[in-house]
């Protein structure tokens, strides 16, 4: 849980209009970026600039947004939607966008890992049917549908 007498860095959202040199302050501050790209894309029909803030050293989290301007509140499906409009962005870093980056977003670093004394919550994702070797681990679970996915521990059930 967050600590409200702790204080946070900043944290920003969307960052639609974010120019490079803004990003680069952003990331010498230290503050974090949350990404909404399904929402951005239907409110504002623009990207937030992802390729710039990676170049910027800024980790940006991905957000879901409200119903009202997202299809789904599917943080997988943020991180898909990024990956059909960014192919050069490696899958590992839109995950960690959905994990990692995002805990480390809110202040939460035992969170959203796989390290010893982690908390991270495991999601269990379906094979192909062909049982084929899954060459980019990453990539499959970005395009896996949601029906493939199930919790194999809530996070509040594990620690390493």
């Amino acid at each position: 849980a967050l600590d409200a007498r702790r204080p946070h860095p900043l944290v920003l959202l969307s960052l639609a209009d974010a120019r490079r040199e803004e990003l680069d302050r952003l990331s010498a501050a230290g503050a974090s970026a949350v990404f909404l790209p399904r929402e951005t894309l239907h409110l504002r029909t623009a990207l937030p600039p992802l390729l710039e803030a990676l170049a910027a050293g800024l980790c940006p989290a991905l957000g879901t947004g409200s119903p009202a301007a997202s299809p789904s509140l599917d943080v997988l499906a943020e991180a898909a939607a990024l990956r059909a409009r960014f192919p050069t962005v490696p899958a590992r870093a839109l995950f960690a966008m959905c994990t990692a980056w995002g805990a480390d977003a809110l202040g939460l670093p035992l969170h959203g890992r796989l390290e010893p004394g982690a908390r991270p919550g495991l999601l269990a994702f379906a094979l192909p049917a062909s049982h084929a070797t899954v060459s980019d681990p990453f990539a499959h679970v970005l395009a896996s549908p949601v029906s493939s996915r199930a919790w194999a521990c809530a996070p509040t059930q594990l620690a390493l």
